[in-house]
C-alpha cells in the first residue's frame, strides 16, 4: 500500500491525520486508514484551464450560430459555460475530500485495537469464582487447616506442662478431618459411632482425655498426627484434580499467570519426631532386637539433648554387638 508523502496535506490535513491517529489508537494506525479511504473516494483533478477555454468556444460557437447572434453577444454570454465547469469541478473536489474524510474517520475507528479489558477482567472474575467456590477448593481449606492443628498441637504437648490440653485440640482436630458433620465444638463430649472405626476410636479417647484428664503417650500422640498426615494426603487428590482441570482452562483463556496467584496447591509438612526421654536408667534396660526397635524410635525424638543422644547410641551399638550386628 503506498505511503503518503508531501501529498499527506491534499488529502488530508495535519489536524485531520491527528484525528485519525487518535481514533485509530496509533499514528500508523491513522495513516492506514487515511490511505484506505483514498483509494475508496481518489482525489478529483483540479479544473482543466484547457478545457475551461474548450467550454467556452464551445458555446460561443453555440451562441454564434443562433439567427441575429453577434460576435460582441456570443462573447458575452460564453464565459459562463467555463464557470459552470470550474465550479462544478470545485463541488465534486469538495464533495469528495468530504466522503474520504467520512470514510477515513470511519474507517480508523474500526482499525482500533479493541479493548479486551473489561471483557477479559470480567472473565477472569468468574474464572475465579468458579474456582474459589468449588467444593475441592473448599474442603482443602478446611482439611489443612485442621492438618495444621493436629501438626501444631503434636508439637506444643512436648512444651506445656501439662500436654494433655495440646493432646485433645490434637485429637479433636483429627476427628473433624475424618467427619466435620459429626464433630460439635471442642471441649464438649463427642458422640462416638460405635462401630469401631477410626472416628469411634478417636471419640473414645477424646472423651476419655475430656472425663479423667491425663495425656496420651508418646507413640499414642504420634499415631494420631501419622494417622492425619495419611489422611492429609489422600484427601488433597480432590485439590489435585481441581488445579489440573483449572490449570488447562486458565491456559486457554491466557489467565496462566493470573491463576498463579491464588491457585492452592498441597502443603507438604515438615513433620518432626517429639518424645519423652525415658531416662538412662529405661535406656539401659532395653535389650534385644525388641530393643532396638525401639531405641531406633526414641534417637529421632528431636527434642533430646546431646547427652541423651550420646546414651542412646551408645546402647545401640551394644545391642548390636550382642546380636553381632
Amino acid at each position: 500500500m503506498a505511503t503518503f508523502g508531501a501529498a499527506k496535506t491534499n488529502l488530508f490535513s495535519d489536524n485531520s491525520m491527528n484525528a485519525l491517529g487518535a481514533l485509530a489508537g496509533s499514528a500508523e494506525g491513522g495513516q492506514q486508514a487515511a490511505e484506505l479511504a483514498s483509494l475508496m473516494y481518489p482525489e478529483v483533478p483540479e479544473a482543466d484551464p484547457w478545457m475551461a477555454a474548450f467550454k467556452f468556444f464551445e458555446k460561443m460557437g453555440e451562441i454564434s450560430s443562433k439567427p441575429g447572434s453577434t460576435t460582441l453577444s456570443s462573447l458575452v454570454q460564453s464565459p459562463g459555460a467555463a464557470m459552470d465547469y470550474i465550479q462544478e469541478n470545485a463541488a465534486s473536489r469538495v464533495k469528495q475530500d468530504q466522503n474520504r474524510l467520512q470514510a477515513g474517520f470511519k474507517t480508523a475507528t474500526n482499525l482500533k485495537p479493541k479493548d479486551a479489558g473489561p471483557v477479559k477482567e470480567t472473565v477472569y472474575q468468574n474464572f475465579r469464582n468458579s474456582y474459589t467456590k468449588d467444593a475441592a477448593y473448599k474442603m482443602y481449606n478446611d482439611l489443612k487447616a485442621n492438618m495444621d492443628a493436629v501438626n501444631t498441637n503434636y508439637e506444643l504437648a512436648y512444651e506445656l506442662e501439662l500436654p494433655g490440653v495440646a493432646d485433645m485440640s490434637m485429637i479433636f482436630a483429627y476427628m473433624k478431618m475424618l467427619d466435620p458433620t459429626s464433630v460439635v465444638r471442642e471441649g464438649e463430649q463427642a458422640q462416638a459411632r460405635g462401630t469401631g472405626d477410626a472416628f469411634t476410636t478417636a471419640a473414645n479417647l477424646y472423651n476419655k482425655l475430656l472425663n479423667d484428664g491425663g495425656s496420651l503417650q508418646d507413640a499414642q500422640r504420634r499415631s494420631f498426627r501419622n494417622a492425619a498426615l495419611r489422611l492429609y494426603e489422600q484427601k488433597t487428590i480432590g485439590l489435585d484434580d481441581l488445579n489440573i482441570r483449572f490449570q488447562a482452562e486458565a491456559d486457554a483463556r491466557e489467565l496462566g499467570d493470573r491463576f498463579d496467584l491464588y491457585k492452592l496447591t498441597p502443603k507438604q509438612y515438615d513433620i518432626k519426631v517429639f518424645g519423652n526421654y525415658p531416662g538412662d536408667d529405661k535406656i539401659e534396660t532395653l535389650s534385644g532386637s525388641d530393643g532396638l526397635t525401639e531405641l531406633s524410635i526414641i534417637v529421632q525424638y528431636e527434642n533430646l539433648n546431646q547427652g541423651e543422644i550420646a546414651k542412646i547410641n551408645q546402647q545401640i551399638a551394644k545391642i548390636k554387638e550382642e546380636l553381632g550386628l
